[in-house]
């Protein structure tokens, strides 16, 4: 029995499709998982030189200027600290996921069963074709017996016929 149970839970086309559907359930919860991950940002502002310009003055004239060099580089990180209802996303979360796990072990537990029911029919059936053969067996010795006491007259003919329906009654049973 323990070899069918294991056949049934390695082969069992459902029980592969509910592994699979617990697997696609778990990587769901999984990616609802609530966690708080920092957010981090980076920023770069900067101002390249250019050639040396000229700038017009009162007057008319103009004067060279070279731009100023600048540059400002910023990286923030963010991280939440307080999040109203963690908890209870978590509860939510351990529930889909226990939830997930249970489907997949009572889809289990059913092929189980499914199996062993089966094949306490088989061996019922397995015990009934011996009982059915054994009382074959018995009907065919009555009518021989039967038989060997009408021919030395302990018997009537009755008794060969009743003898003669219980053989082919037994043979319907197989």
């Amino acid at each position: 029995m323990s070899d069918a149970l294991t056949m049934a839970r390695n082969s069992n086309m459902s029980l592969r499709i509910a592994a699979k559907e617990l697997q696609g359930a778990l990587v769901a919860v999984e990616r609802e998982r609530p966690i708080s991950i920092p957010s981090i940002t980076t920023e770069a502002i900067g101002t390249l030189q250019t050639p040396t310009n000229k700038a017009p003055l009162a007057g008319g004239s103009t004067a060279p200027f070279e731009p100023s060099r600048s540059g400002k580089v910023e990286i923030r990180m963010d991280q939440l600290l307080y999040h109203p209802g963690g908890s209870q996303a978590r509860e939510k979360y351990r529930a889909e996921w226990n939830i997930a796990c249970w489907q997949y072990y009572k889809k289990m537990n059913d092929t189980l069963f499914d199996t062993r029911s089966t094949m306490l029919q088989l061996h019922k059936a397995i015990l009934f074709r011996e009982v059915a053969e054994k009382g074959l067996t018995l009907a065919t010795e009555q009518y021989a017996l039967a038989k060997t006491m009408l021919a030395g007259g302990a018997s009537t003919e009755r008794d060969v016929k009743a003898s003669d329906s219980d053989v082919a009654e037994a043979e319907q049973l197989l």
